[in-house]
């Protein structure tokens, strides 16, 4: 449980403590190159306790989805929150 706290708080660290953990955390965990930013922002976005990726989810379905193909999948009693 302690290295899970320590894991969630490392980003808020100063950038010479996130390249020793981000070090310390391919050993440990046996990657073998740097994680991207990109990866790295997508991971923590898709976290199940990050709370940004409900709200960033319905932007993206607002945007690039169609009128009918929401229609479509709100069919699905489970997705009720897709506005149309």
């Amino acid at each position: 449980m302690m290295w899970n706290v320590i894991r969630e708080l490392a980003i808020h660290l100063s950038p010479e403590y996130i390249s020793q953990f981000e070090a310390f955390d391919r050993i440990a965990t046996g990657a073998s190159s740097k994680e991207t930013r990109q990866t790295f922002c997508l991971s923590n976005l898709n976290s199940e306790d990050n709370q940004l990726g409900d709200p960033l989810g319905l932007v993206f379905v607002q945007q690039k989805f169609s009128r009918e193909s929401k229609q479509q999948v709100s069919r699905f009693s489970y997705l009720t929150n897709i506005p149309a």
